[in-house]
């Protein structure tokens, strides 16, 4: 089969690793809710992480091979879609509420 020890998954790198472009990826929009005035902060911050998404997009395409532009655009297109999603089932189950 080819299968060499070298070659195996290590689910506890990959989980630290996950865990650690999380951690990286989000201390830039919790910067832009801190800094930002709370009139602009919903805009601002989902500018900032559809920019993020795009790096994300761009990045993983250099390093896996792959045509950058499709990326890019694939993850930011999906992902916006994700946090359009999220924020018409939040204002969904907020409504009546002083949440918003």
């Amino acid at each position: 089969l080819g299968i060499v020890e070298g070659g195996m998954a290590r689910p506890v790198q990959a989980a630290l690793v996950s865990a650690a472009g999380f951690l990286l990826g989000s201390i830039p929009a919790v910067l832009v809710v801190a800094i930002v005035p709370a009139g602009a902060r919903l805009a601002t911050v989902a500018v900032v992480a559809l920019a993020l998404l795009a790096i994300v997009g761009a990045t993983g395409a250099r390093l896996g091979g792959a045509f950058a532009t499709r990326a890019t655009i694939r993850v930011t297109a999906i992902g916006g879609v994700a946090m359009a999603v999220a924020a018409l089932v939040g204002a969904a189950a907020a409504i009546g509420s002083a949440l918003i």
